[in-house]
């Protein structure tokens, strides 16, 4: 059987006491710090436009300035806590610094969104214009997106004010590093409209193998229905992108052009260019002019309407190309007096637009004296010149008189050949008849010869009668520049008036060289010999040139 023993345990009981004050409790935690307030601070610059047509090349036109104004708008949680804050630009030192119109400092608070554009519209233009939910991967397009679809430029864009005015920006800003209590915000601005750049049409006259300078005139243009920025040489209207739209331009002579601007993306710009070339022919009338950059070129007489006070016109073609009788000119070689040089191709011939002479009283002989050998008085020279009173070589009797000179140095100087010293030293000319320094001369300046042509020249018989017998074109042309000039030599420029009618060539008499020369009578055109020196034939005298 079995047995079973039961076994009582006896388990004491333990008693605690709850006495309260003998508790004891874990420690309160520290309390989180309050996080330090951050002013903001807004730094705003433009992107620029992008060129369509020309890859990585911006154009910038809006520059921000002192009183330009954005609004601000400030998101957090899906919402806008800041609404069209005005941020007003005011100068600090150099430095465009912007800050909220009423003053409000402006805190920074954890996971701000900021959203700007330019230039500011007033709370009633914005109304409706904002997104009421906003989503966190909302962009700066997104957000303004009925602001810029119900922009309009304006067609009246002349100004910067008014540009800028049309100037539609937009950016979301990026959050830096706070330094010295100041979180900066930075917004690089991007632009919604588009930009139309036009360039100033260009007409260029080319004259194919008459000559090799083609000449190009810059036309300025009018918009009838717009008025576009002048900026550095072009005009700039903003459009909206990628709408149908038109410029109508005018220029020159009642030319029109249209510039369609409907296929401009928003930020991009494209630019229009409405040049023309003309074929030209190089003729007597037209007018040969000093570059800048010392050169000669021709401006056809048809486009006359681009010659202002500010172009140096020195001259009026009266031959093109090379004259047959024109056959013993070295044009390779420089006369001393001027040190221009033209080579071995001539593409025409110009007459001065004035007199080497200041009017009647100033008139000169051939040859101050009689020019006879330094040993025998009795024994008269001749300065070996051509004695054709038909041919054209001008240039070779300047050199030729020139020649004499050298080979006579210590007895003779160029001063003792007036109309010759007269007509080489034109625009430069430093020295009276006698060969004395004088001013009276500084008003030829103008007419300096460029450094590519033969420089200024006593003309041949056969060179001035061709002259005087296109006395009507010539007259015309000279007259026309006459109402151009606003200068002390506006007196001077007239066709050739002399009192006594004679201009004296460089040709020497065939008969007697020593002692006359040809001087033409521009009243019927005849030459006639005349005595170098007599103290009656004192006459005018008419530079040229071989371009």
């Amino acid at each position: 059987m079995k047995k079973f023993i039961t076994l009582i345990l006896a388990i004491p009981l333990i008693a605690v006491s709850c006495n309260k004050d003998n508790v004891q409790t874990s420690p309160e935690p520290d309390p989180e710090p309050v996080p330090e307030s951050y002013e903001i601070s807004f730094s705003i610059s433009s992107t620029g436009f992008s060129a369509a047509d020309t890859e990585g090349e911006t154009v910038s036109i809006t520059e921000f300035s002192e009183g330009d104004a954005c609004g601000l708008y400030i998101i957090n949680s899906g919402k806008a806590v800041k609404s069209n804050i005005r941020l007003v630009a005011s100068k600090t030192g150099d430095i465009l610094v912007w800050n909220p119109e009423d003053g409000e400092k402006l805190i920074y608070e954890k996971d701000d969104r900021y959203f700007l554009y330019y230039p500011y519209q007033e709370n009633s233009y914005m109304e409706g214009k904002i997104p009421g939910n906003i989503s966190e991967t909302l962009t700066e397009e997104q957000m303004f997106a009925e602001l810029a679809a119900g922009w309009a430029p304006s067609s009246d864009q002349s100004d910067q004010v008014k540009f800028s005015a049309s100037d539609l920006m937009i950016a979301e800003g990026i959050t830096g590093q706070e330094e010295d209590g100041t979180v900066p915000v930075t917004f690089g601005m991007t632009h919604r409209m588009a930009l139309a750049v036009i360039n100033k049409p260009q007409t260029v006259y080319d004259f194919g193998e008459d000559y090799p300078r083609d000449y190009t005139v810059t036309h300025d243009p009018t918009f009838p229905e717009r008025g576009l920025l002048e900026y550095n040489g072009k005009y700039y209207c903003l459009v909206r992108p990628e709408t149908a739209s038109e410029i109508e331009i005018s220029f020159g002579n009642g030319e029109k052009k249209t510039a369609d601007t409907g296929n401009i993306e928003a930020g991009a710009c494209r630019s229009f260019e409405f040049n023309e070339t003309v074929s030209s022919t190089l003729s007597p009338g037209d007018f040969y002019c000093r570059a800048d950059d010392g050169k000669g070129y021709i401006v056809p007489q048809e486009a006359i309407a681009s010659i202002d006070n500010d172009t140096q016109v020195i001259g009026v073609v009266f031959y093109k190309g090379l004259h047959e009788k024109d056959n013993l000119s070295d044009y390779t070689r420089s006369l001393p007096s001027g040190g221009a040089a033209l080579g071995n191709t001539v593409h025409g011939y110009a007459v001065a637009l004035t007199d080497a002479n200041n009017g009647d009283s100033d008139q000169l002989k051939w040859s101050s004296k009689a020019i006879t050998k330094p040993d025998d008085a009795n024994y008269t020279l001749d300065q070996g010149t051509s004695t054709d009173n038909t041919d054209w070589n001008g240039y070779y009797n300047c050199c030729k008189i020139y020649d004499f000179v050298t080979g006579y140095a210590g007895s003779y100087t160029i001063a003792d050949f007036p109309a010759a010293l007269a007509a080489c030293t034109y625009g430069n000319r430093t020295v009276d008849a006698d060969g004395e320094p004088t001013e009276d001369y500084i008003w030829q300046n103008r007419f300096i010869a460029p450094s590519d042509c033969s420089g200024w020249y006593l003309p041949s018989a056969g060179q001035l009668t061709a002259i005087y017998g296109q006395e009507d074109l010539l007259t015309g042309q000279i007259e026309k520049i006459n109402a151009i000039i606003s200068d002390s030599s506006r007196e001077h420029v007239r066709w050739i008036t002399s009192i006594s009618r004679y201009v004296w060539s460089s040709t020497e008499d065939k008969n007697a060289p020593s002692r006359s020369a040809y001087a033409v009578y521009f009243n019927g055109g005849p030459v006639n010999w005349q005595n170098k020196y007599g103290n009656s034939n004192i006459y005018a005298v008419r530079p040229v040139l071989a371009f």
